[in-house]
């Protein structure tokens, strides 16, 4: 059966289609638009406008779906809903439209996470999930989801708490810097350690694989399962920090919309490494929308 997921983020809306069968699933489909539904909502409310660019994106996700032939349709949404006052007002109105929309809880979007990075992976592992809105941090053995944290900062909420022009000043980039370190302090006391791999997915991770490759589109074989160090990662954050927003989106494999928020993004990334002990990752091109098929969608 051809399935769909429409996965609901603090920065973006993407469409996976996939066919499903039993466990087997096959990718038709992956794309994403940058919506930004978490955009001004520090306060804890959605606002209209955010709101409007998210769910006309859900609609035409919705005729996409149609078109490739899918039977069945799943949607999630993650931090930016799950967080919001008026959450339950935009899941309503995802309804309106046709789509039931399941606001996860941090702990089950860690799983799905989890679930789609480790595809194909044995033994120990660990997963690094970094979003809008929340940091996701997994550890499990053998496809088994053994701990898991979800910390409430990401590239768009970071960016939001410590506001950075761009380029970003020594400091605000200290401020956004000290800021980040000081809010996964939880995190580095709680990470299981001596895990030999961590995994990353999303798009924080995957621009940096983009960058270093200097990809002019997106090839799945070129990102899939490519190590970054961490190093590696504050090296990029630095390095984009002191551009304009002409000079990031010039770059080869930046996605232009990406351009504001990814220095922030990046040192989420590298905060919840340093947590985890871990050198750099591995990226996955395989995350939370396969994962959602696996836990859910069967």
């Amino acid at each position: 059966m051809i399935q769909a997921v429409i996965d609901i983020g603090t920065a973006a809306v993407r469409l996976y289609v996939a066919q499903v069968e039993g466990k087997h699933i096959s990718r038709i489909e992956k794309g994403m638009t940058i919506t930004r539904l978490g955009e001004g909502a520090q306060g804890g409310v959605l606002q209209p406008l955010p709101m409007r660019r998210t769910l006309d994106e859900i609609a035409r996700c919705l005729r996409r779906a149609d078109s490739l032939g899918a039977r069945r349709l799943n949607a999630f949404a993650t931090a930016a809903v799950r967080d919001a006052a008026n959450g339950p007002a935009f899941v309503e109105a995802a309804r309106q439209l046709g789509v039931e929309v399941r606001v996860l809880s941090g702990e089950e979007e860690a799983h799905i996470s989890f679930a789609g990075a480790t595809m194909g992976v044995d033994g120990p592992a660990g997963v690094i999930d970094v979003g809008g809105g929340s940091t996701e941090t997994v550890c499990g053995c053998d496809g088994k989801l053994h701990w898991a944290k979800s910390m409430p900062m990401g590239a768009v909420r970071a960016l939001s708490r410590w506001p950075m022009e761009a380029p970003a000043s020594d400091a605000q980039w200290q401020a956004l810097r000290s800021g980040l370190h000081d809010f996964f302090a939880p995190l580095r006391q709680a990470v299981p350690q001596g895990i030999a791999q961590w995994r990353a997915v999303s798009g924080t991770a995957y621009t940096v694989v983009a960058l270093e490759k200097r990809l002019e589109q997106y090839d799945f074989n070129a990102v899939h399962n490519q190590p970054i160090s961490r190093d590696t990662v504050l090296a990029w954050a630095d390095r984009l920090r002191r551009m304009d927003l002409a000079q990031r989106r010039a770059l080869a494999g930046m996605h232009p919309d990406r351009a504001d928020i990814i220095p922030a993004g990046m040192l989420c990334l590298a905060e919840a490494l340093e947590a985890a002990g871990a050198p750099g990752f591995t990226f996955s091109d395989t995350d939370n929308c396969e994962g959602y098929l696996a836990v859910y969608g069967q």
